[in-house]
């Protein structure tokens, strides 16, 4: 179990205080059991402060919890009195426009529920998870800024899981633009 503020734009996340995270804070995507995505578990508790129970997922610096069942898997908590909230979901920072290769992935099979995660082996799987809501990801081995994991949203922050799922599994060149907010960095 571990607390956060919960985020639900433009996938599920929960954001908590780390130390060991160079911007202080750490991005935990939320997926539901199976090939499911969370956002729907968490739409009512965006911005509250909460308790989550699951199964880390992680690779490098990316992190994921796999959410276990029933109603007891999210519920609102006190935060701590010293903490501002507000400093969980720092400002998006946009860094530029840019020209990325990489693969379209399933982070909830790459970042180790499913073994291979990535390359064509596994992109029929990887697309249905991306179509069930799990949050699209585009890994490069380019490290554009030194990040090598980029979430994938629409220029207006929403998901774009029906677009990725098709290219999932695939190696893509993708324009556009690189942000990030706390530890997380989005291309969109």
């Amino acid at each position: 179990a571990i607390e956060g503020l919960v985020v639900n734009k433009p996938y599920a996340m929960l954001r908590t205080t780390d130390a060991k995270a160079a911007s202080g804070i750490r991005t935990i995507m939320l997926v539901s059991e199976g090939k499911f995505g969370a956002t729907d578990r968490v739409s009512s508790l965006h911005g509250k402060y909460v308790r989550v129970r699951g199964t880390y997922l992680h690779r490098n610096d990316c992190w994921m919890m796999e959410l276990v069942g029933g109603s007891d898997a999210i519920v609102p908590v006190q935060p701590p009195t010293n903490l501002d909230l507000s400093s969980l979901d720092p400002p998006e920072e946009v860094i530029g426009s840019l020209s990325v290769q990489g693969e379209i992935i399933d982070p909830k099979c790459y970042l180790g529920a499913m073994k291979p995660g990535e390359g064509k082996t596994h992109k029929a799987c990887a697309s249905v998870c991306i179509s069930g809501g799990i949050p699209p990801m585009l890994v490069s081995s380019q490290f554009p800024n030194g990040h090598r994991y980029l979430l994938l949203a629409s220029t207006e922050n929403q998901p774009v899981n029906a677009w990725a799922a098709r290219l999932a599994g695939e190696s893509v060149v993708l324009a556009g633009q690189l942000a990030r907010s706390g530890d997380l960095n989005y291309f969109k």
